[in-house]
């Protein structure tokens, strides 16, 4: 489906934020895209881009757990 550019930066903040709970997304003047979460904040040229970015830190906060500290897996724990 083609969309008009606003339409277009309307339909990718809706699927943005509807796969990123949690997190205030949106498309600067600049021209760049912003997530932000508590203090985090990403920034990138494309809506692609801070997808990536944003699923790059789902994957690090899983392995970081929610307090920034290194979870122990079962099999390290004595």
């Amino acid at each position: 489906m083609e969309y008009a550019p606003q339409q277009q930066v309307v339909h990718r903040l809706t699927e943005l934020t509807t796969e990123f709970a949690g997190w205030r997304i949106g498309k600067g003047g600049s021209g760049h895209w912003w997530a932000i979460r508590g203090n985090e904040l990403l920034r990138s040229l494309s809506a692609d881009e801070l997808r990536d970015r944003l699923h790059d830190r789902r994957g690090a906060s899983v392995a970081l757990g929610d307090s920034g500290q290194i979870m122990e897996s079962p099999e390290m724990t004595p």
